[in-house]
C-alpha cells in the first residue's frame, strides 16, 4: 500500500507541495474500524479487576471504554455513503442493505445465546447487543441516506436536518415527560430513567443486560444512537465529495485541522451541557452523543496525520509500520474478528478444568496462575486482553487478509 508521490516542478520537495496520488480505499477509516475492534477486545476481556483507565464509568461519566462502541456507530456511518454514494439505487441494492443488517442481527442474536449451556437461556435470553444496534443504525441510515440521493433536494433537507433533530426531540420527549411509576419524570439513575422502565416493560427486567433494571442496547436509546450514526454518515458525505481535493499535503493537514477542531467543539459542548443532561453511556445521552463524536473525529484526524500524511505505514521503525498495518488488517475484517473474538471466548470459558475438585476455565486458570501470581491485578488484566489480541486475533486478521477472506457487513 505504497503512496506514489510527485513533487511540483519548479518547487522544492516540501510538504506542502507534494502531490499524492489518491488511494483507492480511506485507509484512515479502515486504521480507525481497527483501532476500535482491538480496543473493544480489551475492554471486553479484561478480568476480574480491569485496568482503570480502560473500564466502563459506573454510570455517568466518559471513559476511553466508554468511546469504543459510539466510535465503531460512527464508523459505520462514514463507511455508508462511502460504499452506496455511487451505486445505481435499484432493487438489488435495497436488497443488499437489508441483508447485511438481518446479517448484523442475526450474528448478534446468536452470540447473545452462545455457547448456549445456560439452563434458564429462555428466560434470560438477550434480545439486543452491540450487534443488533449496528445492523439497525445500519439499516435506517442507508434507507435516509439512499432517499435522500434519489429525491435530492428535499431528501437532502430531510436527511441533514429533520432526521436528528427528530430524533433527539423523541428522545427527550420521552425521557423527560414519561411517568416511571414511582419515580415520577425526567429522572436519569439506573433504576428510574424511561429507558429502563421501556425496556421492562416490553421485554422485562430477565432479559434486560445482566437482568438489570435498564438495557444499555435498549429501545429509546437508539433514537440517540442513530445520530452517532448520522453524524458518521455527514461526515462520509463530506469526505466522498472532497476525495479528489486532497492531493496534496496542504489539504490534507487543512482537513486534519477541520477533524480535530470539529471534534473538539462537539466535546466542549458536552462539558457544557453536562450540567443539565449528564454524559451517560447507558442512556446513550445527547451529551454523550457529543462527547463520543468529538472523540471519534479526533481519532480519524489522527490516523489521517499518521497514515496519509507521515505515511507510517512505510515507517523504517518496523514496530509502528506493524502495529499500524495490524490496525488496518483487523479494520478490513471488523465484523468476522469481532464475532470470533466472543466464539473463541465463549467457548473456552464453557470448557471445565478440574484443580483441586474445583470447576474453572482454561482462561481464568492462565490469568490466576501465570499472571495475576506475580503482576498487580490492574497490570495483570490488561496484559492478559492484550495478549488476547496480540497472539491470537492480530495473526488472524493477517492471515484472513492474505487469504482474502472478509466476512461482508
Amino acid at each position: 500500500m505504497e503512496e506514489v508521490r510527485v513533487s511540483v516542478q519548479g518547487e522544492r520537495d516540501n510538504i506542502a507541495n507534494t502531490v499524492i496520488v489518491p488511494k483507492r480505499r480511506l485507509e484512515s477509516l479502515d486504521g480507525l474500524r481497527g483501532l476500535t475492534i482491538i480496543l473493544m477486545i480489551t475492554a471486553n476481556y479484561q478480568m476480574e479487576e480491569p485496568f482503570p483507565q480502560i473500564e466502563h464509568a459506573e454510570w455517568d461519566g466518559f471513559t476511553i471504554a466508554d468511546a469504543i462502541f459510539p466510535t465503531f456507530v460512527f464508523v459505520m456511518g462514514m463507511a455508508i455513503p462511502l460504499a452506496l454514494g455511487s451505486i445505481p439505487i435499484n432493487t438489488g441494492l435495497w436488497l443488499r442493505v437489508v441483508k447485511r443488517s438481518v446479517l448484523l442481527w442475526a450474528i448478534g442474536g446468536f452470540l447473545n445465546g452462545f455457547p448456549f449451556t445456560d439452563r434458564d437461556l429462555t428466560s434470560t435470553y438477550r434480545y439486543v447487543g452491540v450487534l443488533q444496534r449496528l445492523g439497525l443504525c445500519y439499516f435506517v441510515l442507508s434507507v435516509v441516506f439512499l432517499l435522500s440521493r434519489k429525491y435530492r433536494e428535499a431528501g437532502g433537507i430531510y436527511l441533514r436536518y429533520v432526521f436528528p433533530i427528530s430524533s433527539l426531540l423523541i428522545w427527550f420527549l420521552v425521557t423527560y415527560f414519561v411517568n416511571v411509576p414511582g419515580c415520577g419524570r425526567g429522572l436519569l439513575t439506573p433504576k428510574c430513567s424511561a429507558q429502563g422502565y421501556i425496556d421492562t416493560l416490553v421485554w422485562g427486567m430477565d432479559h434486560n443486560y445482566q437482568s438489570a433494571g435498564y438495557d444499555p442496547e435498549g429501545i429509546l436509546s437508539t433514537a440517540t444512537s442513530l445520530v452517532t450514526c448520522w453524524l458518521g454518515v455527514m461526515l462520509g458525505i463530506n469526505l466522498r465529495k472532497t476525495r479528489h481535493l486532497l492531493c496534496d499535503m496542504t489539504s490534507l493537514f487543512r482537513k486534519v485541522a477541520q477533524l480535530l477542531l470539529a471534534g473538539l467543539t462537539l466535546m466542549f459542548l458536552a462539558y457544557v451541557m453536562n450540567t443539565f443532561v449528564p454524559i451517560i453511556k447507558n442512556l446513550w445521552t445527547p451529551t454523550f452523543v457529543l462527547v463520543s463524536g468529538g472523540v471519534s473525529l479526533c481519532l480519524l484526524g489522527l490516523l489521517m496525520y499518521l497514515i496519509d500524511i507521515l505515511n507510517l505505514l512505510s515507517s523504517s521503525v518496523k514496530p509502528i509500520r506493524f502495529v499500524l498495518r495490524s490496525l488496518l488488517k483487523v479494520g478490513a475484517n471488523p465484523l468476522l474478528i469481532y464475532a470470533l473474538s466472543e466464539l473463541i471466548v465463549g467457548g473456552l470459558n464453557a470448557i471445565p478444568v478440574e484443580l483441586d475438585g474445583e470447576p474453572i476455565a482454561p482462561l481464568p486458570l492462565f490469568y490466576t496462575y501465570v499472571l495475576s501470581s506475580w503482576l498487580p491485578l490492574n497490570l495483570s488484566s490488561l496484559v492478559f486482553s492484550q495478549l488476547f489480541i496480540w497472539l491470537i486475533f492480530v495473526p488472524l486478521a493477517w492471515f484472513l487478509d492474505h487469504k482474502g477472506w472478509y466476512l461482508k457487513a
